[in-house]
């Protein structure tokens, strides 16, 4: 029986060690393994008999295409009058840019089966409630001649009621007329009184406006107070010594990270001619300043009789998962950059 039971632990521990060999395999092989990447674009012009490019004459093609794991795993997009992308496992489609329009087109004949279907039902709806309305009719025809009835009989006691309600009336009209007399005495009283209300309201409203005076003024100066404040704060802060080597620290790493994602290869040859050729002199200027950075990867050819834009644009490079997250801690878990940060969000002072 204890044999048994050993061979069993034997076998899963077999089976969690196989597990978790998996795991650091491919935990291993994302950060270690870089994502390669190539781009090309080229743009022509052609010129036609008179001499002039059109729209119909420039021709613009794009390729990019990155792949991870000798290919395991491959995206292709390119753009030629329309683009174009597809995503490859181990060769195999699993996703097309084209087959989504044919999904877009099954997903619209759906719904327009179902609009039609909802159609036929709101008509049956239709029917039914035309057929309810002709019943209706029927009814309320039946009941006119008593409807009559009742209003004729009614007509009579308002009649009745009305010549009735006549003394009544007059002692309203009465009544009125006394009210109309009083409210003529008191409508200079209620003159003098809202005469004297609106001269309180101006007093206070002049009041008002000197202290929201005095209170902009005192707001102005708290904050100007606050801005010497917060300038002084900055200064000591940048004169601190873990300030200049969180500084130092965050320039090393983002030199690295440049470095790091910098292309392995560029080249671009491009075919210049701009309007103004003093615009043109300025940007062969500029690449004549970068050309200790940049080489004879970029060469520019200049046109001075007229405007174009033409040529082909090389790039290759690649990326490593764990360079960047490499960077990322170094400047995450840094005790100077830790400080500073807190010292900008005021938590230490």
């Amino acid at each position: 029986m204890l044999h048994i039971l050993l061979m069993i632990l034997k076998v899963l521990g077999i089976i969690l060690l196989c597990i978790i060999g998996v795991v650091l395999l491919l935990i291993a092989l994302v950060l270690f393994v870089p994502l390669r990447y190539r781009i090309k674009a080229i743009k022509e012009e052609t010129i036609d008999e008179q001499g002039q490019t059109s729209e119909l004459s420039e021709s613009i093609y794009a390729r990019i295409k990155a792949t991870w794991l000798c290919h395991f795993i491959s995206v292709t997009a390119e753009y030629k009058g329309e683009l174009l992308c597809k995503v490859r496992v181990l060769g195999i489609v699993v996703y097309d840019i084209a087959k989504k329009d044919e999904y877009a087109a099954r997903k619209a004949e759906k719904e327009k089966r179902k609009a039609e279907k909802e159609k036929r039902k709101a008509e049956k709806e239709r029917h039914k409630k035309e057929k309810e309305k002709q019943k209706l009719k029927k009814q309320k025809q039946n009941h006119t001649i008593v409807e009559k009835k009742q209003i004729a009989t009614v007509c009579d006691k308002t009649e009745i009621s009305g010549s009735k309600q006549n003394p009544e009336d007059e002692i309203i009209t009465n009544t009125q007329t006394a009210e109309d007399n009083t409210n003529e005495k008191l409508t200079w009283i209620q003159k003098v009184v809202r005469f004297i209300q609106k001269l309180k309201e101006l007093f206070y409203k002049f009041l008002e406006a000197i202290q929201n005076i005095q209170y902009t003024f005192e707001k102005f100066y708290d904050k100007i107070k606050d801005a010497i404040n917060q300038v002084e704060y900055y200064k000591e802060v940048w004169a601190k010594e873990e300030t200049k080597l969180a500084i130092a620290t965050a320039k090393e790493q983002l030199g690295k990270l440049i470095k790091h994602l910098k292309p392995s290869k560029f080249k671009a040859d491009i075919h210049l001619g701009v309007e103004d050729p003093a615009t043109l002199g300025q940007i062969l200027s500029i690449h004549g300043m970068l050309y200790p950075y940049i080489g004879k990867n970029v060469r520019i050819v200049p046109d001075f009789e007229k405007e174009v834009l033409e040529g082909t644009i090389y790039i290759k490079g690649r990326i490593t998962v764990f360079v960047l997250l490499r960077i990322a801690w170094i400047l995450y878990f840094d005790k100077n950059i830790r400080y500073l940060i807190r010292l900008l969000k005021k938590e230490d002072k």
